[in-house]
């Protein structure tokens, strides 16, 4: 009997000793980014009721489409993308969204092995519909993936993965600022910026 008890404690040290120190759950990840991120409501209709956080792309490579229900998400591992998002399920089509380009988040979902960020563009599009043309926002779908599990990873790290890409605006103006070399014009960029299932979902 006492071998037995000292084979489960044995195996509940494993199991702690294999977590990484600081490793957080699903509820305190979403809890976190949403202490830097404020979500955007919208409307039925995808109009904006309560505007958020406005953020930043940091990187390029995302892309966007018109609102639609299915969306194929850009997927980050590592910090890199390691396949393209937006068009449709069968091809790569899509507007890529530029460095400096506008964004609100108005869902987070953080599961087992991915954080999902879905998001729409601050400036609207024109878009050809029923003979008519409607001005709408672009909606991307951007999936954080975690191969081991959210549980193998810290908060901080997440946070880092999301704020490689996407910033608030006064964090990436700061950060702009700091990066100003000695020999560089302040004021002047380099740049100019121009409901899924996990795997595609409607809104």
């Amino acid at each position: 009997m006492r071998g037995h008890e000292t084979s489960k404690i044995l195996v509940l040290l494993a199991i702690a000793f294999s977590q990484p120190i600081g490793a957080a759950t699903p509820e305190e990840i979403r809890q976190e980014i949403l202490s830097k991120f404020t979500i955007t409501t919208r409307s039925a209709v995808g109009r904006v009721q309560n505007p958020g956080s406005v953020l930043v792309v940091q990187k390029e490579g995302i892309r966007a489409d018109p609102p639609r229900t299915m969306m194929k998400p850009s997927k980050i591992r590592d910090g890199e993308l390691v396949e393209v998002g937006g068009g449709s399920f069968f091809g790569n089509s899509g507007h890529s969204l530029a460095i400096g380009q506008r964004l609100h988040l108005y869902r987070l979902d953080v599961k087992e092995k991915y954080v999902l960020l879905l998001l729409a563009t601050a400036e609207t599009h024109s878009l050809q519909q029923g003979g008519g043309t409607e001005s709408v926002p672009l909606e991307a779908a951007v999936s954080f993936r975690y191969e081991k599990g959210i549980a193998n990873v810290t908060t901080e790290q997440v946070v880092q993965n999301v704020g490689d890409w996407f910033k608030t605006e006064s964090d990436s103006a700061e950060a702009a600022s700091q990066s100003i070399s000695p020999g560089s014009v302040p004021g002047r960029s380099h740049r100019r910026p121009g409901s899924t299932q996990e795997e595609g979902r409607s809104r």
